[in-house]
């Protein structure tokens, strides 16, 4: 009961942070639910669920960590 409270209205949002953007990827552990995650050449792609409010503090605090393309099944974000 509490988890589908905590997880109402948050949105699922795959993101591709390069190596040096290690705080981004330690923050969305922090802040979010992580649902996958991959290592690749060029950083790791994660796949987040997080509350509308902390995608907004992420984007604002990141803003140089992008979307991963074809991030959720409806485009970028993907409300759970």
């Amino acid at each position: 009961m509490i988890e589908a409270r905590l997880s109402e209205g948050a949105v699922v949002r795959r993101f591709h942070a390069p190596h040096a953007e290690g705080a981004a990827v330690a923050w969305l552990h922090a802040h979010g639910e992580v649902l996958a995650s991959r290592d690749g050449e060029a950083g790791r792609e994660l796949e987040v669920r997080l509350s509308p409010e902390n995608l907004a503090r992420f984007r604002r605090r990141f803003p140089g960590v992008p979307a991963a393309q074809g991030a959720g099944a409806g485009g970028p974000e993907t409300a759970r």
